[in-house]
């Protein structure tokens, strides 16, 4: 079984919530998709990657802080943005959270590896949580013109921030906001959570 407290408990809970958040704003794409490896959500045309933004001081500041998180990984944003104002200059943060080129990069050259499962479709989602302007608008510079070293790219890229889910459509170039309400938010990843401690207590895919 795998531990609540280890990584790979807190990566599948993120990969679940993604899942389901997909699944809740894409019906008819994800209606059908589940868990898997390279990529970690597979439908039938569709494969995505599933990821987080934040950067690693983050993470060790967070994982020090219980009482920033309600339920399982589930960062509270106003007790985040507490922690950030009153240490974020301690870790050298003043050129932001987020670490969006280091991530994209990694995952493209996941995409272009052996071993992983290339779709119609190839998509990215990114666990963002806290919305940082000038991070975000480079980032999606950065994605609309990714290094030609690369045979294949993302065709749509997904950011998750509080409430909102953004989409960007690459080959398009048509970007798509979806607002979803807190209660039902919440409601979808205290679900994930769950959902992943029975399945995998029950040894149940997911």
């Amino acid at each position: 079984m795998i531990k609540k407290d280890s990584t790979q408990y807190e990566k599948l809970i993120r990969e679940n919530r993604a899942k389901r958040l997909l699944r809740f704003i894409f019906p008819v794409q994800y209606t059908k998709a589940r868990l898997s490896d390279r990529p970690d959500i597979v439908s039938p045309s569709i494969g995505c990657e599933v990821t987080n933004s934040l950067i690693t001081p983050i993470f060790e500041i967070l994982s020090r802080e219980p009482s920033v998180f309600h339920g399982d990984f589930y960062p509270l944003k106003e007790k985040v943005e507490k922690i950030l104002n009153e240490r974020g200059r301690e870790i050298g943060l003043e050129e932001g959270i987020h670490d969006y080129e280091r991530i994209y990069l990694q995952k493209l050259k996941n995409l272009n590896s052996d071993g992983y499962q290339l779709f119609e479709e190839n998509n990215l989602f990114i666990f963002s949580w806290i919305y940082e302007e000038k991070a975000v608008m480079e980032f999606l510079e950065l994605a609309e013109f990714p290094p030609k070293e690369y045979t294949y790219t993302f065709d749509t890229i997904y950011l998750f921030f509080d409430q909102v889910l953004m989409e960007m459509r690459l080959r398009t170039g048509e970007y798509r906001i979806y607002p979803l309400e807190e209660g039902e938010q919440k409601r979808i990843l205290k679900r994930s959570a769950r959902e992943v401690r029975i399945k995998t207590l029950l040894h149940l895919p997911l």
